[in-house]
């Protein structure tokens, strides 16, 4: 399978350009290579969102306070791993909240915490580090509440 790209796009060619119309043959061809190529790259780019998004809970006194987590995703920032979570707030908070990551045997295996601080309908995201030490693959689950 020596170098198929040149073949593939001579053949989408000429079947993009069967059909009728005034647009060129060539116009068709690219309007076609262009489609399957962003949709690749949307595909490409759900895939990733969808292994970079983490398993979160909240503690029940994190509902009590108006906090709504909407969406979680890893980020990895040099040796330190970074849980980004989107918090929206319906009361005003100011203090700290703390993240932990537990094992799939329900071990904490890391901890952050952050300072924050919210108005009334507030929202932002909030960056959790993690140590480098932490394994990311040994994480089951993150669980944010207020820290102490």
């Amino acid at each position: 399978m020596r170098n198929t790209l040149p073949v593939a796009l001579i053949v989408m060619g000429f079947i993009v350009g069967c059909g009728d119309g005034d647009e060129s043959l060539s116009r068709k061809a690219g309007k076609g290579i262009g489609d399957g190529i962003s949709d690749f790259v949307s595909g490409a780019a759900e895939s990733v969102d969808e292994k970079l998004a983490v398993e979160l809970s909240s503690s029940d006194e994190m509902a009590e306070l108006g906090f709504e987590a909407t969406t979680s995703k890893l980020v990895v920032e040099g040796v330190e791993k970074v849980v980004s979570v989107y918090l929206i707030s319906s009361k005003e908070f100011s203090g700290v909240l703390t993240a932990k990551a537990f094992n799939k045997e329900g071990q904490e295996i890391g901890r952050s915490r952050v300072e924050v601080q919210f108005g009334p309908d507030d929202a932002k995201y909030v960056n959790f580090k993690f140590p480098g030490e932490m394994d990311r693959a040994s994480v089951e689950k993150y669980e944010i509440g207020v820290g102490k």
